[in-house]
């Protein structure tokens, strides 16, 4: 066919050559063009971007890949689920996966009762579902905790924190609440602290609750040694009872301690010798208990819920299906949730002093604690907390009440009896509207009200929480977060219309005692606010009578049927519940020279329980990412603050040995040649920082005369050092090494003279005395957990102030003088398992020759053939010589890490501390570190830099040496108090 004959046959598109279009005889190509930037723009992209060729899975952000999406389909989202499953056909279907066996597809009667039943050797927090479907779960403090996500998120969970928002469950963190006269409370707990150290319990800006404080508390009138830990404490608003003729104070007040679980049984203990309180059995024991009794429903609840986990294991299996379909029904599964905590208020433990006026509650796992991070948890929090129009409610239930008719709002709405009320007290008792209750009656509520939502609206022009009143406490009455719940998850980000005028600046920074008053101190009201929740189940019935798909579920309403609810109601039919928050700003950092002002900023939100899960949600679609432990640590390295558990602190020691622990047991999983020998690296505690042999060396004591010091002076709970929290001295010690720190400085005479001998501020205590220290690496080297702190020598400093970017000095190889003896160690104890096994195969083959025998004698054969005996070893027993090869095991061990003798002089540098967290730091873009070196070594180095100084040489640092214990290398870093 020619060619003019292919070109007749195909269609034509103009006019001219037979088609049906018109087309212009001339046209702007740049007209054209610009018509399609945006074809053009989408080709070009495709074409230069190969990774646009790949399957569908491969087309997903990195942290929603899961390598199960090449096979399973379920594992991608749904809109990709068919355009997968049409490319699976092209290369063939995967085989079907073999069903599993019965035991493997086995599921408990009743899923709840199952996870009740399985936190009884550890706690699990209400997000615990949630977490484990996304974090690596940890066993900590008897919590099970999320320790760090899935996803490979470090670098993200640091961006949270530093430019968005980072969420954490820190409802481990335990409370303690204590109620009597101010002046009871406070002259027995400054007993536990010391003002040298900062503000304590009865600071005046901590008194009004409007401010969040922090002290470290030690056990009684052994300071400065004895340290529990550090706990954060918040004052109940004082109470004001206003009438027509005077305002009256109420005297009594309360008091919350957060404290976290790895000393919180160390204070309770502490708390009850210091006040000598006594276990109250019976609530009606105590007047506050009676007035804030607790419901007759969760009495009923919480008498048979500790019993029912222990009935699950002896009852018949008739019976265990009759009680597991009880808690099938709406109303309990709430409760069923809250089984395993001390929920409702009849169920906390409750201690009275000896002469009855202080009373402690122990209020652990009945409050929720959020912690968010960054600049954007401020627009997180407005969009996910809406606060509820209480004062409508109670003038519409006013209303109502004053018609008196048979609609009124106290029979309609479904009531909660006390226990103390009979039965017919049911059809007028209190309702679940506790917030009609509370802002109804009392004027000084409503005030409050009115205060804490102008502010609340206030608070929208601020663009981070670092720009509030620092430890703000801001209470709140809102919404049930699920009811505002967006379709899919978004980004908060602050409202630029809402600006932050100087009005509002001075509103906020002027705080008043009303922002702080809150329902959530009452329990009477936490169980009502526990019990008012309603279930999924119940919510997501309701979102379906919506006509309107996506508008909020109040604005319409629902048939639910009266009495059949676990929620409250306003009106009939009609959803509403309310939630009692508590919001508690964090500062962040306030040190603008070495971290960004403000880094690390954020709130915390306290709340009922029950309420976690639904918060938590809401908060997540908000776009802030949530975090685990890991994610906590990091963030106190990044801010700089000091340790949760230092080393003087019973908790600290047991933290450490923890960590020894496995990380030996992780070393010697290793064989030989691929884990280091750190006899030969001159390392003595390669996982484990030995506080008491160093201060020891330097103090120039033996462990004899420390243990009879410590008699002496009575000090059965301190240990052998303390670590130095006197504000004066360390702002001493501080001024001291930064003036050593300055650039460029030069021999001068008033330099000089202005250096005070620090050795006159610490006349007796630098002996046992560690300095918490920063050190930021010169350079190159990131410092490791346990890397030790070394003094430089004339020849360091010279080099380091000649070269900045010198690499430092290297350390010898030690002479292993025990490798012989290992290795004559392991040949006797070849030996020895080839002995004991030759005894083993004569001792079965005289078993054989017997059975033989035996069976001769009885068979009367001149002949017998011998008959092998087998013995089968169970699954459970341990082989024959497991105890001597764990003995040898153990001998290996001591002889490659022998026991510590010395720290100070174990290698070429003299060792002055050790760094307990050590890592690459995003902040300042180089290695950093944090630890404690001893006071003496620290006066001692900074009188050497001040020598040098006095000598006319340029002091541009305090520099010290830093090795980590699997390396030989010593590296240059500037120390910082």
């Amino acid at each position: 066919m020619t060619e003019s004959n292919m070109a007749a046959s195909k269609p034509q598109f103009d006019i001219l050559l037979g088609g049906t279009q018109n087309l212009p005889l001339e046209f702007s190509v740049g007209r054209f063009a610009a018509a399609r930037a945006q074809e053009i723009a989408a080709l070009t992209e495709a074409i230069e971007d190969p990774q646009r060729t790949g399957l569908v899975f491969q087309k997903l952000p990195k942290h929603m890949r899961r390598r199960v999406m090449s096979r399973t389909s379920k594992r991608l989202p749904r809109r990709l689920r068919e355009a997968h499953m049409q490319q699976l056909m092209k290369s063939g279907l995967p085989p079907e996966p073999k069903r599993p066996s019965r035991k493997f597809r086995r599921r408990p009667q009743n899923l709840l009762l199952e996870y009740n039943r399985r936190q009884k050797r550890f706690i699990w927090l209400e997000t615990h579902l949630w977490h484990a479907k996304r974090f690596h779960m940890t066993e900590k403090w008897g919590y099970k905790l999320a320790n760090f996500p899935n996803d490979k998120s470090f670098r993200a969970c640091y961006r949270a924190t530093a430019n968005h928002c980072l969420l954490q469950d820190i409802s481990y963190y335990s409370c303690i609440e204590l109620n009597g006269p101010m002046d009871q409370l406070l002259e027995q707990l400054q007993k536990l602290t010391n003002k040298d150290c900062g503000l304590t319990f009865g600071a005046k800006a901590f008194l009004t609750g409007a401010r969040e404080g922090s002290v470290m508390l030690f056990h009684q009138n052994i300071f400065p040694y004895g340290a529990i830990g550090r706990v954060s404490f918040l004052w109940k608003p004082t109470e004001v009872v206003k009438s027509d003729d005077s305002v009256q104070v109420v005297e009594t007040r309360t008091l919350w301690i957060w404290v976290h679980p790895a000393f919180y049984q160390e204070l309770l203990d502490e708390l009850i010798l210091l006040f000598h309180f006594v276990e109250v059995d019976d609530v009606k024991d105590t007047e506050l208990n009676k007035q804030s009794c607790p419901s007759k429903e969760f009495a009923e609840n919480s008498s048979s819920s500790d019993t029912k986990i222990s009935d699950e294991t002896t009852s018949s299996p008739a019976e265990k299906k009759r009680k597991l379909g009880k808690v099938n029904g709406k109303k309990d599964v709430e409760k069923t949730k809250l089984e395993t905590r001390n929920v409702p208020f009849i169920r906390t433990p409750k201690y009275l002093s000896h002469t009855g006026s202080v009373q402690m509650i122990l209020l652990k796992d009945t409050l929720n604690r959020f912690r968010l991070t960054g600049p954007l948890s401020q627009a997180v929090l407005l969009e996910s907390l809406h606060t509820a129009n209480v004062l409508e409610v109670v003038s519409e239930k006013n209303k109502t009440d004053s018609k008196g008719g048979e609609d009124s709002l106290d029979t309609r709405t479904v009531c909660l009896q006390s226990s103390d009320a009979s039965d017919n007290d049911c059809k007028t008792g209190e309702s679940k509207d506790w917030w009609t209750e509370f802002y109804g009656v009392s004027q000084h509520h409503k005030e409050s009200w009115h205060y804490q939502e102008t502010l609340w609206q206030a608070l929208k022009g601020a663009a981070s929480p670092a720009q509030l009143p620092p430890h703000l406490v801001l209470a709140l009455t809102v919404l049930d977060p699920r009811l505002q719940l967006p379709s899919k998850r978004t980004k908060a980000v602050p409202d630029e219309k809402a600006l932050w005028e100087q009005e509002s600046k001075d509103q906020v920074m002027s705080l008043s005692s009303l922002a702080c008053v809150s329902p959530i101190w009452s329990s009477h009201v936490r169980d009502l606010a526990t019990n008012s929740k309603m279930s999924s189940a119940e919510l997501a019935d309701s979102r379906s009578h919506n006509l309107v798909p996506g508008f909020l579920l109040e604005e319409f309403e629902t048939d639910v049927e009266e009495g059949t609810s676990n929620f409250c109601c306003r009106n009939v039919g009609q959803v509403k519940s309310h939630v009692p928050i508590l919001l508690i700003q964090r500062p962040g950092s306030q040190e603008p020279v070495r971290k960004r002002l403000g880094f690390a900023s954020g709130w915390d939100v306290v709340m009922p329980a029950g309420w976690a899960l639904p918060l938590w949600l809401a908060l997540v679609f908000r776009g802030a990412r949530a975090g685990g432990l890991r994610e906590s640590g990091s963030l106190g390295f990044e801010a700089g603050s000091e340790s949760v558990l230092p080393p003087d602190t019973v908790s600290g020691s047991t933290e450490a040995e923890a960590q020894k622990t496995r990380l030996t047991e992780r070393h010697f999983r290793l064989p030989p040649d691929k884990r280091p020998n750190y006899v030969k690296l001159g390392v003595t505690s390669p996982f484990f920082c030995c506080w008491d042999v160093l201060v020891n060396e330097w103090s120039q004591r033996t462990s004899e005369n420390v243990d009879m010091q410590c008699k002496t002076e009575n000090k059965t709970h301190s240990s052998k050092f303390f670590v130095l929290r006197e504000r004066k001295k360390l702002e001493s010690l501080k001024a001291a090494v930064s003036t050593l720190n300055t650039k460029n400085i030069k021999n001068s005479s008033r330099i000089v003279s202005d250096f005070p001998d620090l050795s006159n501020l610490f006349p007796s205590c630098k002996d046992c005395c560690l300095v918490p220290i920063t050190i930021y690496m010169c350079g190159r080297g990131s410092p490791t957990d346990c890397a030790i702190i070394c003094l430089p020598s004339e020849m360091d400093i010279d080099d380091i102030s000649k070269d900045v970017h010198s690499p430092g000095p290297t350390e010898g190889i030690h002479n292993d003088e025990r490798q012989m003896e290992r290795k004559e160690l392991r040949t006797e104890h070849k030996k020895l398992l080839k002995r004991l096994r030759r005894k083993r195969v004569r001792e079965r083959r005289k078993l054989e020759d017997l059975a033989a025998v035996k069976r001769g004698n009885s068979e009367d054969e001149s002949h017998p053939k011998p008959v092998p005996v087998v013995r089968k070893r169970k699954a459970k027993e341990p082989p024959p010589t497991k105890g001597v090869t764990d003995k040898h095991q153990d001998i290996l061990r001591s002889l490659w890490l022998p026991q510590t003798q010395t720290v100070k002089d174990s290698c070429s540098r003299t060792v002055i501390g050790f760094i307990t967290k050590g890592d690459f730091c995003f902040t300042e873009s180089h290695g950093a570190g944090q630890g404690y070196v001893v006071l003496s070594a620290l006066l001692q180095l900074v009188a050497l830099y001040q020598r040098r100084l006095r000598e006319g040489n340029d002091v541009s640092a305090v520099w010290v040496l830093v090795r980590n214990p699997t390396s030989l290398q010593y590296r240059f870093g500037v120390i910082n108090i």
